[in-house]
């Protein structure tokens, strides 16, 4: 009798399971699309086992594939956890999405880019060339917005790019997140001229960003430029300074200057 009801419970469980990882994809999507920003989706097709989304939109930001499934391990532990792959016009990304009922985390997020994808975030007129490479721990999101980060970027080949061109290296930026506050720090290494700043991000998508630039050689021209697009700073530096909104800045041309 014993052995015949442990039988029972795993096939149920079997069927559980089965059940689970062929549930419609589409039909997951209409339970999670309130709880996350606004999304634009043309096409779903799947199981939440491994799903697929064409034409994916986050206010700029556009991914003509995306991939997902549920992770097993989690299910475990009664969490739910989501692999994601995103791909769009040079862009690529892998990530761990962790929902529970007050937040969303991303974990192991690694993504490639072209930096021409934030020049919404530079001056009228200045493009940024180059690639970004982003590596973060942990990204974590609740209703408010961004409430933790842990990770870094760098700028290989950075570029940028008006009336005149200024070549910068390779910039890092390293984030990271101490009594709720959200800071990175920038560097910039493998060339004479000098980069360092920070931004500073609250949970509500407004940020600060400061940098200060010190050339070692400009020509009249470059000066002339420079000073249209910032101010002078100590020792022979270029201040830049930025606020706005993470989030709104995904759907205009930047913030105030």
């Amino acid at each position: 009798m014993i052995r015949r009801f442990s039988l029972f419970l795993v096939c149920v469980l079997v069927y559980a399971v089965f059940l689970l990882f062929t549930f419609p994809a589409i039909h997951a999507w209409g339970f999670l699309k309130p709880q996350l920003p606004p999304i634009k989706a043309n096409r779903i097709e799947g199981s939440i086992w491994n799903a697929q989304v064409s034409n994916l939109q986050i206010g700029r930001l556009k991914f003509a594939k995306v991939k997902a499934g549920i992770e097993i391990l989690p299910l475990f532990a009664g969490k739910l956890a989501i692999h994601a792959q995103l791909k769009g016009q040079g862009y690529s990304s892998t990530s761990s999405v962790n929902i529970s009922a007050n937040k969303i985390e991303l974990s192991d997020l690694k993504a490639t880019m072209l930096a021409s994808g934030l020049s919404n975030f530079a001056y009228p007129g200045v493009r940024l060339l180059g690639k970004l490479r982003l590596n973060f721990k942990t990204l974590t999101f609740h209703k408010q917005g961004l409430i933790f980060a842990q990770g870094s970027s760098v700028w290989s080949n950075a570029v940028i790019h008006g009336p005149l061109k200024l070549n910068l290296g390779k910039i890092v930026l390293s984030v990271k997140t101490y009594k709720n506050k959200i800071r990175g720090t920038f560097i910039n290494k493998g060339t004479t001229d000098k980069i360092k700043g920070s931004i500073d991000i609250q949970a509500n998508g407004l940020y600060h960003l400061k940098i200060f630039f010190t050339p070692a050689h400009l020509s009249a021209e470059q000066r002339s430029w420079l000073l249209t697009i910032s101010k002078t700073g100590p020792n022979g530096s270029y201040k830049f300074s930025n606020k706005g909104n993470l989030l709104s800045s995904m759907n205009s041309t930047g913030g105030k200057r």
